[in-house]
């Protein structure tokens, strides 16, 4: 790459738009060929360009955007694209002579191409002086520079950019639109440089295919989309019938877990039931264990051994054990009539 040694003055600019007819094109992918590539990988891209017009290429079919869309009119869109006019394919040239590109600054020329698909766009680029970075672009849909109303994942880089030496030879190419409408945005760089402009001239042609080619293209887009809503329906009929035997067996494993709970809520209250009885058991066991230890230790009434004649009333260990039953015959009400 050559580096900026002195500054140039900035001659006048002169941009020309020569339009035979305005072109028309609809979103955009496609391949390049241009004179950065290898042989191989131009001769390559060459051949799809001139391609059967009846073969089905990935272009044409349907993105997978397209297809997970809620709107079944977003696929028809796609293949049906813009109605053809005649004025649709008549041959478009822009081009700009001498166009300035300050020192750190960047020039982009944006082309919305409407339609028809499988337009070839040929380029020539040059620069005065020194070398430029360029980069091309291909945005989904009719966006802005910025790419604002663009689906980025659907956008394709044609040219990377980079700094090349056009003001040694030409840069040329030419690439396909295959989706339409897109807008192709050609960028000049001149951000490295931060005190030397550049100049730029550049030619665009942007070249229709005939009105026949123009209906095979629509057509193989119908075939193409055909064929992808009748494999994605069988793969999703498919995952249908796998999805409706999953959900039959867990509600059957629903089912025996939910007679499982009822029988576990059966034997739960058997539980509670046999719990109550045994704490009120158990409370009075020891209430009787309490009253039989208090006769023990002080003995009964008759025996007449521990109680004078003068004074033979109740004793206090007897006392002792009717109020301890008193209070276990009001404790065992109270329960009954709270558990009520």
């Amino acid at each position: 790459m050559n580096k900026d040694e002195v500054d140039q003055p900035q001659s006048a600019a002169v941009v020309e738009k020569d339009e035979k007819e305005t072109d028309t094109t609809e979103q955009t992918n496609g391949s390049a060929d241009h004179d950065q590539k290898p042989e191989a990988e131009a001769e390559s891209e060459s051949e799809e360009i001139a391609n059967d017009p009846n073969e089905i290429t990935s272009a044409d079919r349907p993105s997978a955007t397209m297809l997970s869309s809620s709107n079944p009119q977003t696929l028809i869109s796609f293949v049906d694209s813009n109605k053809l006019q005649q004025s649709d394919f008549n041959e478009s040239v822009y081009q700009g002579r001498a166009l300035p590109v300050p020192a750190g600054d960047v020039l982009e020329i944006p082309i919305i191409i409407r339609g028809p698909s499988n337009s070839v766009v040929e380029y020539t680029v040059e620069s005065s002086s020194l070398d430029i970075s360029f980069g091309i672009v291909v945005l989904n849909g009719e966006s802005n520079v910025d790419g604002d109303d663009a689906d980025k994942s659907e956008d394709m880089t044609i040219f990377e950019r980079k700094r090349v030496d056009a003001h040694l030879s030409p840069i040329t190419g030419q690439f396909l639109i295959r989706t339409v409408p897109c807008t192709v945005l050609f960028t000049f760089d001149n951000t490295y440089s931060f005190v030397r402009s550049k100049e730029v001239t550049y030619r665009i042609t942007i070249t229709p295919p005939s009105m026949d080619e123009a209906l095979a293209s629509r057509r193989r887009r119908a075939k193409a989309s055909l064929e992808a809503v009748q494999e994605d329906a069988k793969s999703a009929e498919s995952r249908l019938i796998s999805v409706i035997s999953q959900r039959q067996e867990l509600e059957a494993e629903i089912e025996k877990l939910q007679k499982l709970v009822m029988d576990k809520s059966k034997s739960k209250l058997v539980a509670e039931k046999e719990e109550g009885w045994l704490k009120k058991r158990l409370e009075m066991r020891e209430v009787q264990e309490e009253m039989l230890n208090v006769r023990l230790e002080n003995g009964w009434e008759d025996e007449g051994k521990q109680y004078s004649d003068a004074n033979f009333t109740k004793s206090e260990a007897m006392k002792k054990c009717e109020d301890i039953a008193i209070k276990y015959v009001a404790r065992s009400r109270k329960k009954l009539a709270k558990d009520q």
